[in-house]
């Protein structure tokens, strides 16, 4: 979880913004990576979680025999899902046979998490950003181990608004400008899916 890829995916819809061009179309390598411009925090993920998520994970796979091309995403869903389950957010409804999130429950367990771990700026920063990508989506359920790509949206989502939101910016000043702009433009103004994303901040 902990490795970062180097493609961006963003549409061609050359602009100026402050000098700076803005190519939304093109895959390509990263002019810089964001956390080089902004040491933003990992949300639940530390040694504890990423140790016991990754072993876990590699369980269900090494039991299932995932095909080749799907074993990535099978994978960081599995990743996703083990997170949320050690925040006590997920709940089975035995009604529907179906696993389902708890919010409100997310909410709070995100401030019980990081409140001993981040400044109080970045504290009013990450938790703004959870908040406004969890309401973003739409409550994800599953009937399977993987859960839908809610968890994927909600943590990449906030990681973006974290890197737009940055109190300070790398020494690259030249090129986080410039990257920031191409993510906030690419962010309201392309379809840029959360896979894109995901790629991009992780």
């Amino acid at each position: 979880m902990n490795k970062f890829f180097v493609l961006f995916l963003v549409y061609w819809t050359p602009i100026s913004t402050d000098d700076l061009l803005i190519d939304c179309s093109l895959i390509i390598k990263p002019i810089i990576h964001p956390r080089e411009c902004c040491d933003f925090p990992l949300i639940w993920i530390n040694d504890t979680t990423n140790a016991r998520c990754m072993k876990e994970c590699s369980n269900i796979k090494s039991n299932n025999e995932y095909k080749t091309e799907n074993d990535y995403e099978n994978d960081k869903c599995c990743f996703m899902r083990c997170l949320y389950s050690l925040q006590r957010i997920l709940y089975k409804d035995y009604n529907d046979n179906i696993v389902r999130i708890d919010t409100n429950m997310l909410k709070t367990n995100f401030r019980k998490d990081q409140i001993n771990r981040l400044s109080n700026e970045w504290m009013e920063i990450v938790a703004k950003s959870v908040d406004t990508c969890i309401d973003m989506y739409p409550p994800a359920y599953s009937r399977g181990h993987c859960l839908p790509i809610y968890f994927l949206n909600t943590m990449v989502c906030a990681y973006r608004e974290n890197f737009l939101n940055c109190p300070i910016y790398g020494n690259d000043l030249e090129r986080c400008k410039q990257l920031r702009q191409s993510v906030k433009y690419c962010r309201e103004n392309t379809e840029v899916t959360i896979k894109d994303w995901d790629k991009f901040f992780f």
